[in-house]
């Protein structure tokens, strides 16, 4: 019989899971890691430099990116316990991929135009939440680590906001919508 696995806080129910979706879902993952998206974030920033928000896409990635590899040494959290294999028992706080793809993500919807907003932005939470979902069902993390991930995200996307608007507002510039 081939199930999920369901990962909760304090109980781990393990259910025998191999689902070709599976396979394919932890390939994405895979690909999709921070050491993958910083760079895309630069890239998209240099790429997008004259558009308002390039600059809180990239200072948003690069410090959540940066305070998630700080705080796994820190923490030691342990993943699940049954799925260790390749992977470090004690990097498991903060999610790496929940923290980078949510503020890069959140980046890219304040790129857009301000009329725009209301759309992009709903689009990076459902995505964000969709990255945070996939750790589960792979079972890579606990919700906490998620959630810790997410708020480091929102944070850093909230500094990055108010340094652009701050260095906007002393240069006089304004830049393209």
């Amino acid at each position: 019989m081939r199930t999920t696995t369901n990962i909760l806080n304090g109980t781990v129910l393990d259910f025998r899971h191999g689902r070709r979706a599976t396979k394919i879902l932890d390939g994405v993952a895979r690909a999709l890691t921070p050491a993958v998206l910083v760079p895309v974030a630069m890239v998209g920033a240099t790429l997008l430099r004259k558009r308002e928000g390039a600059p809180t896409l990239a200072l948003a990635t690069l410090a959540a990116a940066g305070v998630a590899h700080v705080l796994k040494p820190i923490a030691r959290r342990r993943r699940p316990h049954f799925f260790l294999l390749g992977s470090s028992p004690k990097r498991s706080f903060p999610s790496g991929h929940a923290t980078v793809s949510t503020a890069l993500l959140l980046g890219l919807a304040r790129v857009a135009p301000p009329r725009a907003w209301p759309l992009s932005f709903a689009a990076a939470t459902a995505a964000a939440l969709a990255v945070g979902a996939l750790r589960l069902r792979l079972g890579k993390h606990w919700p906490t680590d998620l959630l810790g991930g997410q708020a480091i995200a929102l944070a850093a996307f909230a500094g990055a906001a108010a340094v652009e608007r701050f260095a906007l507002a002393g240069s006089g510039a304004t830049p393209d919508r």
